[in-house]
């Protein structure tokens, strides 16, 4: 479990984590729900773990 903070909302969610992945993938959805609009960013940062 994990808890993800946004500006107007909180939200616990259930993660799978695979050690071996390079990358993380959060619903959409969610981050509007928690009040972040993806959409409303220009920028985009990818980050390899």
């Amino acid at each position: 479990m994990a808890e993800l903070e946004g500006p107007t909302w909180s939200v616990i969610l259930r993660l799978a984590f695979d050690t071996g992945a390079t990358s993380t993938v959060i619903n959409v959805g969610m981050l509007v729900s928690i009040g972040y609009d993806p959409s409303l960013e220009p920028d985009r940062i990818q980050v390899t773990t």
